[in-house]
């Protein structure tokens, strides 16, 4: 286990799981109807550039981009499930858990760069506008320029990353999580981030 210095809260169990890029999966699902499929369950759908939206769809290149890196590690947070239901979220609960996935993820980039590792690409899961951007517009969309531009990180979905699949493949469990799901009902949420390197 990799050991990091970003805060932990006891409640939550974090794994960083070596992977090949060729372990991450791309589905069909994801690469047809990827921003569909985020407007019918996201409420951020569309409003955040650094997902999958209309001005801004990254589907394309995401794969070819991530299959010029060979290793990458999968950050897999468990949190309690009634941080990421939808009363969680509304409670704003939800972006804690992904403040801290992003601060890991910029942790090991600066740990992988002490040790000869000079290109990178960070995604992480899901929006990142209820973290930094939640009551403003996002300036990516609007003027093409993120005002989070250190901090902000671009979704595994806008890269027609399969999260479910690929969290799979790490040995590792989303369990789904939907509008009426309660927080008693599974295990656990879980907050995913992958950095590819070389």
């Amino acid at each position: 286990m990799i050991e990091v210095k970003t805060q932990i809260p006891e409640e939550y169990d974090l794994n960083i799981v070596p992977l090949s890029t060729s372990k991450i999966s791309f589905s069909e699902f994801y690469n047809k109807s990827v921003l569909d499929w985020c407007l019918n369950h996201c409420e951020l759908a569309n409003i955040s550039g650094h997902c999958p939206n209309e001005k801004n769809n990254f589907n394309k290149e995401g794969k070819h981009q991530i299959k010029q890196f060979k290793d990458a590690y999968l950050v897999f947070i468990k949190v309690p499930s009634k941080e990421l239901t939808w009363e969680g979220h509304k409670q704003g609960h939800s972006q804690k858990s992904q403040l801290i996935l992003y601060n890991l993820l910029n942790e090991l980039k600066t740990k992988l760069k002490e040790d000869g590792h000079f290109e990178f690409l960070l995604l992480a899961a899901g929006p990142c506008k209820k973290v930094f951007c939640k009551d403003v517009p996002c300036q990516l969309l609007e003027k093409g320029c993120c005002s989070q531009e250190s901090k902000a990180l671009p979704a595994m979905e806008a890269f027609g990353i399969n999260v479910f699949e690929t969290a799979e493949n790490a040995n590792e469990t989303i369990h789904w999580i939907q509008k009426d799901t309660s927080p008693n009902s599974i295990p656990y949420g879980s907050r995913v981030g992958l950095i590819c390197f070389k």
